[in-house]
């Protein structure tokens, strides 16, 4: 007949490596919901939404000459980036794993650099829809290895701004002229040429 094996399983060590499984799991999934929520803002947005864009035109848009959200947002470091009334401003909603943002970035910031943009029509970007499940996450690291130079605002979780201007695809431009009323809105890219006409028109 065989021994008997008298061997005592270390419960006391396994208890402890379940723990140490465990601790390391809240530690990385903490990590993970910290880096999205650096990827994310808190942006403060007043007055009336505007409807949804559904491909009008400004010939048919209800929303040209009537008057936009303020923002009061920050950038992925804190500073302060505002939507107001005073200055023509472009606004570009874009996020970082829509194809067609990916390609609009880099060609606005090269207009940027190389003409110099609108004087006196100031360009902002907003950050939405962020998703770090998805592709070139983190937005912050491909804004910046785009060099885009503009002030950015950080949006939501819940893409507030960016549903508040009526945004339904991606990107999404809201022209706005110096009293902070609706020029026109766009969805998709914009060649260079045309951008530049429209934010000239912006100081009209």
């Amino acid at each position: 007949m065989a021994a008997q094996d008298k061997r005592k399983v270390p419960v006391a060590g396994i208890v402890f490596g379940v723990i140490a499984l465990v601790l390391v799991a809240i530690v990385l999934f903490a990590g993970d919901a910290s880096q999205e929520a650096a990827e994310t803002g808190s942006p403060v947005v007043t007055g009336s939404l505007l409807p949804l864009q559904q491909g009008m035109t400004p010939s048919n848009d209800p929303t040209v000459g009537t008057q936009a959200p303020t923002v009061v947002g920050a950038d992925f470091e804190g500073s302060t980036v505002e939507i107001q009334p005073g200055t023509p401003t472009a606004v570009v909603f874009v996020t970082h794993w829509c194809p067609f943002c990916q390609a609009e970035v880099p060609s606005v910031q090269q207009w940027i650099d190389a003409t110099g943009g609108v004087d006196g029509v100031d360009v902002i970007a907003v950050s939405t829809a962020v998703d770090q499940t998805r592709g070139n996450y983190p937005p912050s690291k491909w804004l910046e290895r785009e060099g885009w130079s503009s002030p950015i605002i950080a949006d939501d979780a819940d893409s507030g701004a960016y549903r508040a201007f009526g945004g339904t695809a991606f990107p999404y431009w809201v022209f706005l002229d110096g009293d902070g009323k609706v020029v026109q809105r766009r969805l998709g890219g914009i060649e260079p040429n045309e951008l530049q006409a429209i934010m000239e028109s912006l100081k009209n």
